[in-house]
């Protein structure tokens, strides 16, 4: 699994810009830039897009046709396009110069433009471009994202309009964090109350209890629930601000 912040970092620094030539066969190294060798990524735009979602590296990483044909990424609207997103010309039909593909690293909705970073046949890359939004550039470019993208732990556009009010590396980031009311009644800290269910959750399927089915009649009440949901962001909110300051 990996995270679309993730995505971006690795194709902003996998690859020493403008310097790795293309080529549709030979290999580069993992992505440390230290040179073409077997074992890495092919040195084409599927190549680098596979590096920069950490694909495997066998055959070179996929290319336009497996990355649709595997399942490696989903088509999204192009109201939904974000960093760590994908656009190209993939599937059936787009081997070799038929297809292409481009690793976004960064959106302007407002401004109706997105950027990229892309390995492309006109010399060596990878390259930084800016298109518009929606723009098919006359290959019938459409956006993907990657199925097994795992969320960035951050919470966007809260009642003031900020773009991204924080980020939560790891759960200890929420250790002060509290939560009450509409769970317990009181308020307790997030990583007991996790810790108790967790308990809880543990004893009940002991107990030949079915967890599962369990879940899936209690989870969409409470996840339907406003006060619910207030109390967990609240909580995580507090609890990284907290986590910051420190």
């Amino acid at each position: 699994m990996i995270t679309a912040s993730e995505i971006v970092a690795r194709a902003e620094s996998g690859w020493p810009y403008d310097s790795v030539p293309y080529s549709q066969s030979q290999i580069w190294n993992d992505d440390d830039g230290s040179g073409p060798h077997v074992g890495g990524y092919r040195m084409d735009c599927s190549g680098f897009a596979s590096m920069a979602a950490a694909l495997s590296t066998a055959g070179g990483g996929l290319n336009t046709v497996t990355f649709v044909t595997t399942g490696a990424i989903k088509l999204i609207a192009w109201a939904d396009l974000d960093a760590g997103d994908f656009v190209g010309a993939c599937g059936p039909d787009t081997y070799g110069d038929n297809g292409h593909i481009m690793v976004v690293v960064g959106v302007d909705h407002a401004a109706g433009t997105y950027e990229v970073l892309e390995q492309a046949g006109y010399g060596a890359g990878p390259d930084r471009n800016t298109y518009r939004i929606g723009d098919g550039q006359g290959r019938d470019y459409l956006p993907y994202r990657l199925s097994t993208l795992e969320e960035d732990m951050a919470l966007r556009d809260d009642p003031d309009g900020a773009q991204l009010i924080y980020r939560v590396e790891a759960l200890d980031q929420m250790r002060e964090a509290t939560i009450g009311g509409p769970i317990s009644g009181e308020s307790v800290p997030m990583v007991t109350f996790l810790k108790d269910l967790a308990a809880k959750v543990d004893a009940l399927s002991t107990g030949g209890i079915d967890v599962n089915a369990l879940a899936a009649a209690l989870v969409p009440a409470l996840l339907a629930s406003p006060d619910f949901i207030k109390a967990l962001t609240d909580a995580a909110f507090q609890g990284a601000q907290r986590a910051e300051g420190e």
